[in-house]
């Protein structure tokens, strides 16, 4: 919903581009795809309801009530030496960028050289990826001493910008027109 009005992300017929898809609000698809509308409607189980108006409750700073579960504590991160902590942004996380298990090849790390210009020191930008569930990007980069790491694209601009504008047109498109 946006401004109160229900929003369709809609696939049009014939085009198979994602970057074809749209957001329409409902009245310009009750013209030509009523029907196609309800049937959605009824898949759904009904017609979704628009939320009340809830004014927002202040959070408390004293403890939960003891009717929810306690939160487990997290376990506790070593504390980053000076090197490591100018070498690294602070919104990186270590347990995230290291090959923990999520899927991430077992060769890829957080290395990354400790000079404030990585220019000479990155062969290229592979690829980059967002970070699943957020908007963050992250950046696969391999080094000429034939590490791998992923970095955050923040830090790739300001590190190795160049390496990044050549990824960029390396990747471009461009359409006939």
């Amino acid at each position: 919903m946006r401004q109160g009005q229900l929003q369709f992300h809609v696939k049009w017929t014939g085009y198979d581009d994602p970057a074809d898809m749209t957001v329409e609000p409902e009245k310009n698809l009750l013209d030509g795809a009523k029907d196609v509308v309800e049937q959605y409607f009824k898949l759904l189980g009904g017609r979704p309801e628009k939320p009340s108006a809830q004014p927002k409750k202040r959070k408390s700073m004293g403890r939960p009530p003891k009717a929810t579960p306690e939160k487990q504590p997290e376990p506790k991160r070593r504390r980053k030496s000076r090197a490591e902590t100018a070498a690294t942004p602070p919104d990186d996380d270590e347990a995230e960028a290291g090959g923990d298990g999520d899927g991430d090849s077992e060769e890829t790390s957080t290395w990354v050289p400790k000079s404030k210009s990585w220019e000479n020191e990155v062969e290229l930008v592979e690829t980059i990826v967002r970070e699943p569930g957020t908007t963050n990007l992250l950046a696969f980069l391999n080094w000429k001493n034939g590490k791998k790491s992923k970095v955050s694209i923040e830090t790739c601009y300001d590190r190795c910008p160049k390496k990044m504008l050549k990824f960029y047109e390396q990747h471009l498109v461009f359409k006939d027109g």
